[in-house]
């Protein structure tokens, strides 16, 4: 039997250690650690326009004696997975906070609309809701002058959160538009 030579193992060692560890290598950054695979899309605001009684009289948006105190919107929103294949559980997306931004400022007059604290899981690949306060109604009878002078604003929502593996998740804006009105 042939006797291996012992610089001839080392190289054979040495160009199998090497590939193993550039087996799963190919050149590209697959997982950066600054941004989720997870995407959460906006698929919908219901209402996508909003009329904001400054006094509780009759409601515009339902014509109801009494109106609700507070305006809100429901936000349809979609975990969707950008790598290939279907995700798992780390690509489920966690909502941290929601940012309200309006081109007016209508919503700001009482202070800062960034980071509003929420907590909400959207499962990888599937669909949820989101209830979104915009305009409770404290803050509308205590600036109902300010805000029938602003009128109509348009607003964007943003979701703020990561992925269950910790990376920062993106989000598309929904946006809506907000009338602020005084129905007698």
């Amino acid at each position: 039997m042939p006797q291996v030579r012992k610089p001839g193992l080392y190289s054979l060692g040495a160009v199998l250690i090497v590939g193993a560890l550039l087996w799963g290598c190919n050149g590209t950054d697959i997982d950066d650690p600054t941004q989720s695979d997870s995407l959460l899309l906006v698929q919908s605001v219901s209402p996508a326009s909003v009329q904001a009684d400054v006094t509780p009289t009759t409601d515009p948006n339902t014509m109801l004696a009494q109106p609700p105190e507070d305006d809100s919107v429901l936000v349809k929103v979609s975990n969707i997975f950008r790598g290939n294949g279907t995700g798992g559980t780390f690509t489920d997306v966690f909502i941290s906070s929601l940012d309200i931004s309006c081109a007016n400022g209508s919503l700001q007059l009482a202070g800062s609309t960034a980071g509003l604290p929420t907590s909400i899981t959207v499962p990888a690949n599937t669909t949820g809701d989101i209830s979104v306060l915009l305009a409770p109604g404290p803050y509308k009878a205590a600036n109902a002058g300010a805000l029938l002078a602003i009128g109509t604003d348009v607003c964007r929502i943003t979701f703020n959160g990561n992925d269950l593996g910790g990376e920062p998740v993106q989000s598309t804006d929904a946006v809506v538009n907000l009338s602020f009105v005084d129905t007698p």
